[in-house]
């Protein structure tokens, strides 16, 4: 793989993680930003407490 090649894969990668970190780390659906800014990692953590106090 050549010069070329290699900067296209490093421009996917980045594309990538940029993808994944901004569904991770942005708002959640139905919540406005300005009142309540909830991400969708916070809503998951808190989902796996509920759930580990139910067992």
């Amino acid at each position: 793989m050549g010069k070329m090649g290699n900067m296209l894969l490093g421009i996917l990668a980045g594309v990538t993680s940029t993808a994944v970190l901004t569904y991770l780390f942005g708002p959640a659906k139905n919540v406005e930003f300005n009142e309540r800014y909830r991400s969708r990692l916070d809503w998951a953590l808190a989902e796996g407490d509920k759930a580990a106090a139910m067992a």
